[in-house]
């Protein structure tokens, strides 16, 4: 009993494996895995920081500190990245439903699938910092299987932790708001990560008093506690604190479960506050039904969320960043590209907006007269600006205004930077070629590196520009300016939306 138990713990970890190598390619068809493309991927970027920051004579902890801070970062956020996690869960649900499977057998199954998917993408970055780390120990070949075995069990803690917070909040609140929780998070760390890599590498050389954090948050790092060990096998203390976290982990995964509340229908919702701007842009009739339609799978949709949504958190870092710097007038440059990143990622956002959450979700699309594709990008245009560059300002603009001092300046720096993201949006859209959310095809398009590159060199250029001279008496009007067109355009959508596909 005990071999046939363990024989279907090894059929489900090794079908488990084959879909999160080769799930997508038997689907697509594709020859590539994306599983091991992203092992490679995060390889290479991996090599290439740590040979960066890499220098002779570098303290072997403050070196293995920041890489396995950085690998342990990406991994939590690649823990958050799969759009499609909950269908898999249901299908996991059926097929267990059925199966004559123990809870122990299942239980051993999902711990060694997790364990060797992690331990995988650990290993994937950790074998360049490895490599370099044996020669700030003193050649000692002891380091490399050390910093292995500690990425690995740090990539295991935070993913672990993660996880667990997010079934949490889908048990509490539905796997709806657990997923908008995921990409939430997502943003957060990948804004945590640029800006704790930056303000780090002056650590490097001075040593923790060049942090911005006090010596007791420093010293909770899981990473920081690894490498101290790493460099010094004698401190204990060191290990007995990965190892406290990992028995914490342990008992919180006991206490939250793998259940996830029902979802229950029925309830009525306020009245959205953009209802008023969708009235007043789209009107009645087709254009504001494709950009209800829009706006409202910008936040439904799973799996735009948990791609776009980390998006937010590299604008919030670069501010950060800018304001830490006590060079005045590169800050103000600094600060006019920063206000430009949402409308530079807006290519992105647009490649993975056609894509639909099921089959038939063109049903009611299909059969509408006044189907176009002009009517398609203006719907989502009007959503995007409403939906998403509008909430980005509004957040942005008190925060300038306590961060910079000159509520003049702010809302000038506010205002050029949201006419610029509206145009922007506009020129990404042009290669919408269907109804957001209802196109069956799932490769991206519209990610063509090369004509990408022209448009964000002109919009950083352009907030440069704006920004260096932010101080002047025309900058307002000019803000203006660009905020009037941009209005101006949003305006005259229902008229554009008239057009017929030639």
């Amino acid at each position: 009993m005990r071999a046939l138990a363990m024989r279907k713990v090894a059929l489900l970890v090794q079908t488990w494996l084959v879909l999160d190598f080769f799930g997508d390619a038997r689907r697509d068809g594709r020859e590539s895995s994306a599983l091991s493309s992203a092992i490679f991927g995060q390889s290479f970027l991996a090599f290439a920081l740590a040979a960066i920051v890499f220098e002779k004579g570098l303290p072997l902890e403050r070196f293995a500190a920041i890489n396995l801070s950085l690998s342990t970062l990406l991994l939590g956020v690649a823990a958050l990245a799969d759009p499609d996690r909950e269908a898999r869960r249901l299908a996991d649900c059926q097929l267990f439903g059925t199966a004559p499977l123990g809870r122990v057998t299942l239980g051993l199954a999902r711990a060694a699938h997790g364990l060797t998917r992690t331990a995988l993408l650990a290993l994937g970055m950790a074998i360049p910092p490895a490599v370099l780390c044996t020669f700030l120990g003193q050649g000692s070949l002891a380091v490399l299987p050390a910093y292995l075995l500690l990425a690995v069990l740090l990539a295991g803690l935070v993913s672990g932790a993660l996880q667990i917070a997010v079934r949490a909040v889908a048990r509490r609140f539905g796997s709806l708001q657990a997923a908008l929780s995921a990409g939430t998070v997502r943003a957060i760390l990948l804004g945590a990560g640029l800006a704790g890599f930056v303000l780090g590498l002056p650590a490097l050389r001075t040593g923790r008093a060049a942090l911005p954090l006090p010596a007791s948050l420093v010293d909770l790092w899981p990473p920081f506690c690894a490498a101290r060990w790493l460099a010094d096998p004698q401190a204990l203390d060191a290990a007995l604190a990965l190892a406290v976290c990992a028995l914490l982990l342990l008992v919180l995964d006991a206490i939250v479960g793998d259940l996830v509340r029902e979802e229950r229908g029925g309830a009525r919702r306020a009245r959205s506050p953009f209802a008023w701007l969708d009235a007043k842009l789209a009107g009645e009739g087709p254009l504001r039904g494709v950009s209800t339609w829009t706006a409202s799978m910008l936040f439904r949709s799973a799996a735009f969320r948990g791609r776009v949504l980390p998006l937010a958190g590299l604008p919030a870092a670069m501010l950060l960043l800018t304001f830490a710097s006590e060079d005045r007038a590169g800050r103000e440059l600094l600060l006019g590209v920063a206000l430009q990143l949402p409308a530079m990622g807006m290519p992105f956002l647009v490649a993975f907006l056609p894509r639909a959450e099921q089959d038939g979700a063109d049903l009611v699309f299909r059969t509408c007269p006044h189907g176009s594709r002009a009517l398609a990008r203006e719907g989502a245009l009007l959503a995007l600006a409403t939906r998403v560059v509008l909430p980005l300002q509004l957040i942005a603009a008190p925060c300038l205004v306590v961060l910079d001092g000159s509520p003049t300046r702010a809302l000038g720096l506010v205002g050029f930077s949201s006419g610029l993201a509206v145009f922007a949006t506009a020129h990404a859209l042009r290669a919408l070629d269907a109804v957001a959310f209802t196109a069956i095809d799932d490769d991206p398009r519209g990610l063509e590196l090369g004509a990408l590159v022209p448009p964000t060199l002109l919009l950083a250029g352009l907030g440069a520009a704006y920004g260096s001279f932010a101080d002047h008496a025309a900058a307002p009007l000019v803000a203006a300016l660009v905020l009037a067109m941009a209005i101006r355009r949003l305006v005259i959508s229902r008229r554009r939306s008239a057009r017929t596909d030639a």
